[in-house]
């Protein structure tokens, strides 16, 4: 499965995971986005990919950013 956010802010794109404890890191990427509408900003899209999923399984998240 793969996850997107956005920041304003160029932070790391990390997502901590896990059906107990939140024991696996995945480190994703960032791009920039600019937004040349009336808001006139700088956006920055996350992505990352999580592996090994089980279907059924109730996963803990935490996304640092």
């Amino acid at each position: 499965m793969t996850v997107t956010w956005t920041t304003f802010d160029p932070t790391e794109s990390v997502v901590e995971y896990g059906t107990n404890d939140l024991s696996t890191v995945v480190k994703g990427s960032m791009s920039k986005f600019y937004d040349l509408g009336d808001s006139n900003r700088t956006w920055y899209i996350h992505t990352a990919t999580l592996n090994d999923l089980k279907p059924g399984v109730k996963y803990c998240e935490y996304i640092s950013t």
